[in-house]
């Protein structure tokens, strides 16, 4: 006497299986993280060496990331480069977009809102 199942809860813990790989493979690609900030760069040093200054958004660092007390910038050619907000001469270096307004999060570190 075999054990029987029931071929919908089969499939429907079969679909959860699948969903949540697919969760976990898209977690390790980055495809869904936290909405980014736009940001641009002003100065001179870091918009020559990040190719024109243009971030296309930034995102809360990781430990992974090697920065954890900073944020991480992607810029629109797939690099990157962690910037320390808490830093006043980093703070000079970043202006907020004309699609964007920075605001202060509730524990008071500027956040500077997505434009898109």
């Amino acid at each position: 006497m075999g054990i029987s199942v029931n071929p919908c809860a089969l499939t429907v813990i079969l679909i959860l299986i699948l969903f949540s790989v697919a969760w976990t493979l898209a977690d390790g690609a980055g495809m869904h993280q936290r909405p980014c900030h736009c940001v641009k760069l002003l100065s001179a040093e870091y918009t020559a060496r990040l190719r024109g200054g243009h971030l296309s958004c930034i995102y809360p660092a990781r430990r992974s990331h090697g920065c954890p007390s900073a944020v991480v910038a992607k810029l629109h050619q797939g690099l990157s480069v962690c910037l320390s907000l808490k830093e006043k001469r980093v703070r000079r270096w970043i202006a907020v977009s004309e699609c964007g307004h920075g605001k202060r999060s509730v524990r008071g570190r500027r956040r500077i809102h997505c434009c898109h």
